[in-house]
């Protein structure tokens, strides 16, 4: 984004998130490998930025096999959803690696700045590592699916699960591990990545189904992280979802 087109659009039409770098280098880490690659599907392969009540924003990212979801504490709000190209994303983790911040947890923030165009119909943005390195964003056009219906919220940050019955016959192994290894990026030693198992529902299939009687329909597998001090609680809650192949009976 040119300087010029900044300023050409009113104050009140732009917002800024200034939030800490690790945290949001963190979030990217593990959000990204679940945006989507697939072109026929522009939505999915961006970023979503959402606010999350005061004092957090949400980044999503889901390729409908995956998704996972990171709140990320900000000084200011956003007040609307936008969405980023999952390429910008990727460059603005790249600007956030500790050999160009200036070590694993670096005291300037980084920064995101929205700005709607005059017509109010188009966003255009930009990020500032906090050190000297800036990039403008491509912005993804599009209504981005409702992915919180999706998350059995009542379950998030429980630990435990339900059953481990027919794990293995309705999950992608490679999708499993790629999943823990994402939410591991929010994780430590001390805090680490909870999986919750969600036992299988026997269900009637439709009357226009030609497969008659009650069949077992997997549920999504839950991924969260156990970490008090970034996550508390009260607070928001990482989220990983990973969805289940369809099982024949």
């Amino acid at each position: 984004m040119t300087e010029s087109t900044m300023a050409a659009v009113s104050a009140d039409l732009s917002t800024t998130l200034d939030t800490d770098v690790s945290r949001l280098r963190d979030a990217l880490a593990a959000v990204l490998p679940a945006a989507s690659k697939d072109s026929a599907r522009p939505i999915l392969t961006g970023v979503l930025i959402e606010p999350e009540g005061t004092g957090h924003i949400r980044l999503v990212a889901t390729d409908s096999f995956r998704l996972v979801s990171v709140p990320v504490p900000v000084q200011l709000g956003l007040a609307e959803p936008v969405l980023v190209s999952g390429s910008s994303m990727r460059q603005v983790l790249a600007a956030l690696k500790p050999a160009v911040t200036g070590g694993r947890n670096p005291v300037a923030p980084a920064t995101f700045r929205f700005d709607l165009s005059e017509s109010g119909e188009t966003w255009t943005g930009s990020f500032d590592n906090g050190h000297g390195i800036t990039t403008a964003l491509d912005m993804v056009a599009g209504e981005y699916p409702n992915w919180r219906g999706l998350v059995p919220w009542d379950l998030v940050g429980r630990e435990g699960g339900d059953s481990s019955s027919g794990l293995m016959a309705g999950l992608n192994a490679g999708y499993l591990a790629d999943m823990a290894k994402a939410m591991g990026k929010l994780a430590t030693d001390k805090c680490p990545v909870t999986i919750r198992v969600q036992a299988p529902e026997v269900k009637d299939a439709p009357a226009y189904d030609q497969h008659s009687g009650p069949r077992q329909v997997l549920k999504p597998v839950l991924f969260g992280v156990r970490d008090a001090d970034r996550f508390p609680a009260d607070g928001p809650q990482p989220v990983g979802i990973l969805m289940p192949v369809k099982v024949a009976k």
